[in-house]
């Protein structure tokens, strides 16, 4: 095997787990708008949001397979090359060679992120100290999403701020990315960033069909991402241990630069969607500096209060750009002469 042969060295070993909790909420289940009952995986990360709701969905001989919302569905052809359609009009990707071994293959961008738990939920008690507000409050606004998930335009009132907060009957599993900032119907008119904050995770990571400066740009970047926590889960009560958390990350598409890099660079650490944030990094993953870092809350039409002076809570310690074969493509290789 490659471990006896020399050809590799193990440095170092990160071993992935669901959290504890996580695999507990495993088993919870919420009932949907129809009455039925379904069950959820509890994906849970250290910094104590549940991770992993808002995939691509994808459109496979006429049938659109994923989690329910009101976002276009995504042409396959967005991870997987060999496609004629991606999430780009008019734009095939060309597929490297041989196209035995790339058709149906995609790219993944592996990292591992380091989270600072630490500092992080240090930032949410001061910043609800100084306004007297609910610490989880402060980690809604940061996210965009409740840390059980429920997105903010979909549930913003202040009962929601109660740590352990549980889903009622009203919102089921699949109503978690079901909404829209523009969307009317849905209670979620939000342009102006209140009750998501424009600068907020979620929206800086997937626009769905807000105006922004890059008007062509909304639904262009879709990523199918996993994540799995490392370290032992984080003890409120017994904090700076001085063990590293974080995840591993995979982030698969048709285009490293046009889809993983852009939505890095533009949006998470540019913050090119709206110019009320252009200069701004994302709050919970950017790369933030206390000298410079600074985010908006709105409080309504006409008073807001701007949080300033975060260090960065998330650390790529790690990362390497990969290429996924498909299985034909594995048999392909398999197939070559030794």
């Amino acid at each position: 095997s490659w471990h006896q042969s020399g050809a590799f060295v193990v440095t170092s070993r990160l071993d992935g787990a669901a959290l504890p909790d996580a695999v507990e909420e495993a088993v919870v289940i919420s009932g949907g708008k129809d009455g039925s009952r379904t069950s959820h995986l509890g994906d849970k990360v250290h910094f104590g949001y549940r991770d992993s709701i808002a995939q691509p969905r994808f459109e496979v001989n006429g049938a659109v397979m994923g989690r329910h919302d009101n976002q276009p569905p995504t042409p396959v052809g967005a991870v997987l090359l060999g496609f004629d359609e991606t999430s780009f009009p008019d734009v095939t990707w060309d597929s490297p060679q041989p196209r035995m071994l790339s058709d149906n293959g995609c790219f993944n961008a592996f990292r591992v992120l380091r989270q600072d738990v630490d500092a992080f939920e240090e930032f949410l008690g001061a910043v609800a100290e100084q306004y007297s507000w609910n610490k989880e409050y402060v980690a809604a606004k940061l996210m965009g999403r409740w840390r059980n998930g429920v997105p903010l335009v979909l549930a913003h009132d202040e009962e929601w701020s109660q740590p352990g907060a549980g889903m009622p009957a009203s919102i089921s599993d699949e109503d978690l990315n079901d909404f829209d900032y523009p969307d009317r119907s849905q209670g979620g008119d939000d342009l102006e960033g209140r009750p998501c904050p424009l600068g907020a995770h979620i929206r800086r990571a997937n626009p769905r069909g807000s105006r922004i400066v890059q008007r062509s740009a909304n639904y262009t970047r879709p990523i199918v991402r996993r994540g799995v926590p490392y370290g032992p889960p984080y003890d409120q009560e017994n904090p700076r241990d001085g063990r590293q958390r974080g995840l591993l990350g995979i982030f698969m598409c048709s285009s490293l630069i046009a889809q993983f890099e852009a939505v890095m660079y533009d949006w998470i650490n540019l913050g090119l969607q709206d110019p009320r944030i252009t200069g701004t990094n994302d709050p919970i993953i950017g790369a933030n500096k206390p000298e410079t870092s600074r985010f908006e809350i709105r409080l309504d039409r006409e008073r807001s209060v701007e949080l300033t002076g975060f260090p960065r809570f998330t650390h790529v310690e790690a990362g390497i750009y990969l290429f996924c074969p498909s299985i034909s493509g594995l048999q392909y290789l398999a197939s070559l002469p030794n």
